[in-house]
């Protein structure tokens, strides 16, 4: 039997620790699952939301928007439209997330630097929301992630 927590606002179930790779020796990149297909992740804690390529079978319900001409400013200035969508099945490690909200953009430019200059796939960023609702530690002498399930 589970021993009752005292403060079930910040009950933890479990601690996920993965190992992350890099490319380039400064971009920490993560395995991922979106509805059973292998995906690669940046982590970018400068990214507010977890954004993902808009071209990736997400399967995912859009979101009613304020409006339907939403923009994400870069710090480099660049303006990109996106929707947001909610994906059901988004697994990080052995941590499967619930239901999430995440933005589509189209991270082409992204794709292919990574591509070309170190012959990586990347589907997508790891924003902080992710980040910090499940209190992630980034251990970079033992390179990982650990990931709590902050979920009841």
């Amino acid at each position: 039997m589970e021993k009752q927590r005292s403060n079930p606002s910040r009950s933890t179930i479990a601690m996920q620790s993965l190992t992350f790779s890099e490319a380039g020796e400064t971009h920490v990149l993560v395995n991922a699952k979106l509805a059973q297909r292998k995906i690669t992740l940046i982590v970018d804690t400068g990214c507010s939301l977890t954004a993902l390529h808009s071209d990736i079978p997400h399967g995912g319900t859009p979101i009613a928007l304020s409006s339907s001409d939403q923009n994400a400013f870069a710090v480099n200035g660049a303006i990109d439209s996106y929707s947001i969508v909610k994906i059901d099945s988004l697994t990080i490690g052995r941590l499967h997330l619930p239901p999430t909200i995440v933005s589509l953009i189209d991270l082409g430019e992204v794709k292919n630097f990574y591509f070309e200059r170190f012959n990586i796939r990347i589907d997508g960023l790891l924003g902080c929301d992710i980040l910090t609702r499940h209190r992630a530690t980034i251990n970079f002498a033992k390179r990982t992630i650990s990931l709590y399930n902050t979920t009841v």
